[in-house]
This record gives C-alpha cells, sequence and structure tokens, in this order.
C-alpha cells in the first residue's frame, strides 16, 4: 500500500515486529485468564462459518513438527547454501530464440492513468490437439487505439514441439484489438478441444475452439462479455454438474471512451504519482453458470457472489475446506480478500475474515495482485500465497484444516526477501523434481517515479525463485538459478508449464512494454518424475477440480487440477510430480469432480500418463531417464 491510496505509510520493519510483539503479549494475557477459568465446564460451540465435514477418503499425512526455522534476519546463517539447493540446474531465458516476439503496449510511458499499470496475463494450453503446450499472450492498448484497425493485438503462438514458437495469430481468427488483461484457458463445451477466455478492459471475449486450428469469439452470444474492467478469471464446476463455470474478478469504475482529462494525482514519496483504487469505486465480481448448451446465466446475484464488491486481480478456485467441491479465492488490491466458501446449494459465502485469509498476521488488508494455491508442506491441505505491493511482504496463509489459514511469512522464509519488490505472478511447482513445492515471483512497479526514488528497487525489477527446504521454510536461491534472476523487467503475468515436454517445469512471465521471458529449465529433469493428463467423462473433460495424489519414497504429494491461476493467466493442465530419487510411484490416487475415485499403481516414473476416468489409463508417453544429479547438465541453445 502507499499515500498514493490515500493511506498511511507502511510502517518500518521494526514498527510492526513491534506490533507483532504486543499482539503476542496480548495473545498470553488472554491465555493466562482461559487458564484461570479452565474448571468453568463448557460446551464446545461450533462457529456458524464453519466448514461441513470432509468428504470421505484417506486421511491426510500427518503434518509432523511445526515450522521452527530461525527468523529471516539471521537464517543464512544456518539454511543450506543456495547452491547447494540447485543441484546445478539453471533457468534460460530463451523467448527471443523460441521465437517469442510480441511486445506488450499497456498505456503510456508515464502511468498516469490506473488502467495503466496493471499489465496483462498468458495462457499455457494446446490450442491444436496435438499435446505441446501452445502460448497465448494478452495485449493491451494506449488510450486513443480502440477499435482502429492499427490497433496492437494479442497473440497466439503454435508450440512446434522442437523448442521453438511459430505465430498463428493470423491464421487462427483471432484478432483481439481491446485493452486485454487475463486470459483463463479450458474445454468449456466438453466437445475435446480447448478454448479461452479473455478478460479486458471492456468487453470480455470467448473464443471457441473451432477445431481445426481456428478460434471464434462468442462471448456476446455466449452471455459472458461483461463490458466493464475484469481481471482474474478462474474456470470450475461449482455445482458439479459436468460442465465448466466461469468466475470473473471485476477490479473499478472506469470509463475507458471518457477517461478524465487529468488523472486524479496522489503524492507517493514527495513523488506526484497517479492514484490507487481506494479512489475508485469497486466492482462486483461475476459468477457465470454453464446451461450446457453453449451459453451461460449470469448467476452472480443468486449465488451472493456479487453483493460485495472488490478490487480484484488473482482468482483461485479449488477446494479449500476439502468437502468435494469448489470454493474461490480472490486476492483483491488495498482491501480484504474474498474467499467464498461454496456452500453446496448453488450459493457461496465469504469466510475470508473468519478463516483468516481476508488480512495479514497484523490485521491489515494489502494490496494483494497475484495468487497460487499448493500444499507446502504435503499435509494434503491448499496452503494460500499471494503477491503485494513494495514495503509490504507477501503473505503465505498455511491451511490448518477446518477452513482456517495462519499467516506463516516470516515463519517461512518468505517475507524479508519481498519486502523491496511489487509482486505480481506467482506460482508454487517443482522446479528440482525433488518432490515439495518451490515457489516463484515475478515482480514490477507501478510508477516509473520509483526509478528516482532512493532506496527503492527501481520500476522494472528482477524475478525471485525460493526453494522449499522440505519443512515449511523456504530459501531465496535466486542468486543461483540463472543470468534472469538479475535481469529486470516490468513484469506482470506468468504461468509455468512442461512446455519443451523433457520432464521439468519451465516458466513464461509477461513484461509490459518489451518482450516475454521464457525460462527454460535446464537440469530439473535429473531427478525423476511422473505427470498425469486427466479427461473427465461424468465429470467435465478438462477435469479441472480433480485431487490427484501421488506416494512415493514414503511421502504422499497432492495436487487439484485448475485453470486460472498466478496474476490473470493460466498454466499447464497436466498434474507433475517431482518424484526424487524414488523409483516409482507407488500409489495414485484421483478423486474426480463427479466424486468418483480412482486408484492407479505402481506406476513407472518419467512417463505421463493419459487417465480416462472409469477407464484409467489409456494412454502413455515415456521419455528417456536423464543422467543422475551430479552430472554435467545439457549445454544451454544459443540465444
Amino acid at each position: 500500500m502507499s499515500p498514493a491510496d490515500g493511506r498511511a505509510e507502511i510502517p518500518a520493519r521494526g514498527d510492526r515486529r513491534a506490533w507483532t510483539a504486543a499482539a503476542f503479549t496480548f495473545v498470553l494475557v488472554a491465555a493466562a485468564g482461559m487458564l484461570l477459568c479452565a474448571s468453568v465446564p463448557a460446551q464446545p460451540r461450533t462457529p456458524p462459518d464453519a466448514a461441513p465435514p470432509a468428504v470421505p477418503g484417506p486421511a491426510p499425512a500427518p503434518r509432523g513438527p511445526e515450522p521452527g526455522a530461525p527468523a529471516p534476519a539471521t537464517a543464512s546463517a544456518v539454511l543450506p547454501a543456495p547452491e547447494s539447493l540447485l543441484h546445478g540446474i539453471q533457468f534460460s531465458e530463451v523467448a527471443e530464440a523460441a521465437g517469442l516476439h510480441l511486445v506488450v503496449t499497456f498505456g503510456g510511458g508515464r502511468k498516469r492513468y490506473i488502467v495503466e499499470r496493471p499489465g496483462t496475463g498468458l495462457a499455457f494450453f494446446d490450442a491444436d490437439g496435438d499435446t505441446d503446450m501452445d502460448l497465448y499472450l494478452v495485449n493491451g492498448l494506449e488510450f486513443g487505439q480502440e477499435d482502429r484497425p492499427e490497433a496492437p493485438s494479442d497473440a497466439l503462438y503454435r508450440n512446434d514441439g522442437d523448442g521453438t514458437f511459430t505465430d498463428i495469430t493470423a491464421r487462427s481468427g483471432i484478432r483481439d484489438g481491446r485493452w486485454g488483461a487475463g486470459a483463463a484457458a479450458a474445454d468449456y463445451d466438453n466437445d475435446g478441444d480447448t478454448d479461452l477466455y479473455v478478460t479486458n478492459f471492456g468487453p470480455n471475449a470467448l473464443y471457441r475452439n473451432n477445431g481445426d486450428g481456428t478460434f471464434t469469439d462468442v462471448g456476446e452470444s455466449a452471455g459472458v462479455d461483461d463490458p466493464r474492467w475484469s481481471s482474474g478469471a478462474a474456470w470450475l464446476d461449482y455445482d458439479r454438474d459436468g460442465d465448466l463455470d466461469l468466475y470473473v474478478a471485476n477490479h473499478v469504475e472506469f470509463d475507458r471512451l471518457n477517461p478524465p482529462r487529468m488523472e486524479k494525482m496522489c503524492v507517493w514519496r514527495g513523488f506526484e504519482v497517479g492514484c490507487g483504487p481506494l479512489a475508485y469505486t469497486p466492482l462486483p465480481h461475476l459468477l457465470y453458470r454453464n446451461n450446457g448448451d453453449g451459453t451461460f446465466a449470469d448467476v452472480s446475484a443468486a449465488a451472493g457472489i456479487s453483493r460485495t464488491p472488490g478490487y480484484g486481480f488473482g482468482a483461485l478456485a479449488g477446494d479449500f475446506d476439502a468437502d468435494g467441491d469448489p470454493d474461490v479465492f480472490v486476492a483483491n488490491d488495498s482491501m480484504a480478500n474474498f474467499l467464498w466458501r461454496n456452500n453446496g446449494d448453488g450459493t457461496f459465502t465469504d469466510v475470508a475474515l473468519i478463516a483468516g485469509a481476508a488480512y495479514n498476521e497484523e490485521g491489515r488488508e494489502q494490496a494483494g495482485m497475484g495468487a497460487d494455491f499448493g500444499d507446502v508442506n504435503n499435509d494434503g491441505r491448499w496452503d494460500i500465497f499471494i503477491t503485494t505491493f513494495s514495503e509490504d511482504s507477501n503473505t503465505l496463509f498455511r491451511n490448518d484444516g477446518g477452513l482456517f489459514f495462519s499467516d506463516v511469512t516470516w515463519i517461512a522464509g518468505l517475507g524479508e526477501d519481498s519486502l523491496p519488490f511489487l509482486g505480481w505472478f506467482t506460482k508454487f511447482f517443482d522446479f528440482d523434481n525433488d518432490a515439495d513445492q518451490d515457489l516463484i515471483v515475478a515482480n514490477g512497479h507501478v510508477w516509473p517515479e520509483a526509478d528516482s526514488f532512493k532506496g527503492a528497487k527501481g520500476y522494472a525489477q528482477e524475478p525471485i525463485l525460493y526453494s522449499n527446504l522440505g519443512n515449511g521454510t523456504y530459501r531465496n536461491v535466486s542468486a543461483g538459478a540463472g543470468a534472469v534472476f538479475a535481469q529486470r523487467g516490468n513484469s506482470r503475468g506468468g504461468a509455468v508449464a512442461d512446455y519443451d515436454n523433457d520432464g521439468d517445469l519451465d516458466v513464461a512471465i509477461a513484461n509490459i512494454h518489451q518482450r516475454p521471458w521464457l525460462l527454460r529449465n535446464d537440469g530439473g529433469n535429473r531427478a525423476a518424475w511422473i505427470r498425469f493428463r486427466l479427461e473427465g467423462t461424468r465429470s467435465n473433460r478438462d477435469a479441472i477440480g480433480a485431487r490427484v495424489s501421488v506416494r512415493a519414497g514414503g511421502r504422499t504429494q497432492y495436487y487439484e487440477i485448475r485453470s486460472g491461476d498466478g496474476y490473470i493467466s493460466s498454466g499447464d493442465p497436466r498434474a507433475h510430480f517431482g518424484l526424487g530419487e524414488a523409483a516409482r510411484a507407488e500409489a495414485v490416487e484421483i478423486r474426480w469432480p463427479s466424486g468418483r475415485t480412482e486408484s492407479l499403481g505402481p506406476l513407472n516414473p518419467g512417463t505421463e500418463y493419459t487417465v480416462r476416468e472409469g477407464r484409467g489409463v489409456v494412454g502413455k508417453r515415456t521419455l528417456p531417464l536423464p543422467a543422475p544429479r551430479g552430472e554435467q547438465k545439457r549445454p544451454v541453445k544459443a540465444q
């Protein structure tokens, strides 16, 4: 947050520690009072917003000891050196060599208008049915370019299967000259081809995949072309009827066709800058129910979604209370986050406050930007990570069960490093295939004036890569992970996918006013891995909402299929698991959105399995196992 939002400045870290210490003292006093009253009998009471009981299934793995790493300021004295955590893995930035040339337009250079700052997302998806991950890059505009033939367009790149991409935008029928925001890919009509929803500052688009390499925008006829400023989107089957519904996060009211002659101005660090969202009216979010005939019904009001407007950005659909139906988390900018619990009757209740996910540990709302969920400690519960404004830390909400969360950011070692940065895209992913969820964050400031502020990171900022230490804590390993982690960009959206199908996970990051970055993972595949491509039958065909667990080498990992994460983006729909040194996956369990459960295994590593609901494994693709860790990594391709 910042004065430009009409707020007090963020206190220094020492002041925040004082606040935390005071809060801790208060808790101790309260606890002492409770002990004094312990002899008074009392009946336990269930909170009114408590989660419903979980569906039957295997109990999650024991949590193990609570994270106990030293404070981040002294953690480097006892934690492993970053080099030892990378196992020789390097990320090589190969976008130019791969043929990704789009330079994203997003407003003018001064960033006076609020719509000129948030940037764009992207989507990895199989656009042509050849099983490779193609890439869609969302583009923006400058004021005055709307509806002009020469206006910048989004771009669709076909994955050629050899590490390169070809721009097929023109032949695909996509000519989106709107002011773009985000993208989420899914097969909404269950016809076997992946479609694409694109949010805009203006009417949103739904590109139906025609199955012949072309797309048709059916947003208007389908009823999902909201004309306001939309940001994040997430596909989900909230009513579990076998087809995909759609959640759309909206941001603020702003007339794109009649912008003010001079944007509202505020002061930040002594500089006059365009104001943040608190100077504007927030918009209600949207929930569209799939009618099963190619159209959607706006059920936002009936579902309870539209009753609370929000400055929405990153939207996530996931089963956060493990009751078998998808909930929705939204990172809101400069206000409390949303956690919409699915009540199972077509309605949702925002339980973020009682769940502990509305604010950070100090009880403050944050400038939430990107968000992702994953299982940080392999306990079978979905933890949530959000990125925020500079001079505030990003936040890790650990899921404690029962739809209750704890802010463990600083305990986990994710606080100190993030303070100078303004974060956007973030993603849990196992970059080294060692069977736990690592983390990446892309950064960039909203105001060019940041280059003039002494001590600031600047307008363009470098990304951060964290390695999961396996005990609920993280270590920043950016310095040894490749030159791109010292390269500055004005980054926004991003997604993870194994675009070259070599068994390790790569990263694409969208930058405004420059071409994207494509971070190829070189060496992550020297540890074992296994991957699953799911096809629903009773469930939606993409199996979005399916929960996959893999037991290997004495531990169990969990993943939920989703579309829409990171920051207004959409990643690889396949479920990828690192197996470390395990010889095989001993047992695999899939809980489909329909409620059906299937068990598989043992299964060999180094293989992508296609699993069809009710039929088990129907196909597989096996790659040669790489050399063991410690041997020379493959040479980096020429740029």
